[in-house]
């Protein structure tokens, strides 16, 4: 009997780790989750290393196009970004979301203030990690809080 790994595949890179979005292009999965995703490493890099002309694109030897990859995304996609994200900036991830063509991904902006690691910490990412409503994951966390003795 062979493993259906689809039924429980759920890939969820974070940030610079988006690049490996290639993995869902090419492996069928249950669903690809998003944190703070980018168009394209390069793109990315361009924001901080404007130092080099001609662009850093001839200099990059991995340029991770996630925006490639992202037409041939056929999952259920969702995508977690905050307009505070000072590491990848929102317009990449907008590129990105408009560069898928099979699947229209969920969106999820959080709320202002959350730095770029806080995306992958949100409570909103973590639940969906965990294939929890919001309030069941708040629940959950709630319970395994160790309570103090009074």
């Amino acid at each position: 009997m062979m493993y259906d790994y689809k039924l429980h595949l759920v890939i969820r890179p974070h940030g610079l780790a988006c690049g490996s979005s290639q993995l869902a292009s090419h492996h069928e999965a249950r669903k690809l989750v998003l944190a703070a995703p980018y168009d394209s490493f390069v793109s990315v890099m361009n924001d901080y290393v404007n130092v080099f002309y001609p662009p850093l694109s001839f200099f990059a030897d991995f340029k991770f196009p996630s925006y490639e990859y992202a037409k041939d995304i056929t999952c259920p996609t969702v995508i977690y970004y905050s307009e505070d994200d000072q590491l990848v900036r929102v317009k990449h991830t907008k590129a990105l979301i408009k560069s898928f063509a099979k699947v229209t991904p969920e969106v999820n902006a959080l709320s202002s203030h959350t730095s770029h690691n806080g995306v992958y910490q949100s409570e909103e990412f973590q639940s969906e990690l965990f294939g929890l409503t919001l309030e069941e994951y708040k629940a959950k966390m709630v319970s395994q809080t160790p309570q103090s003795n009074q």
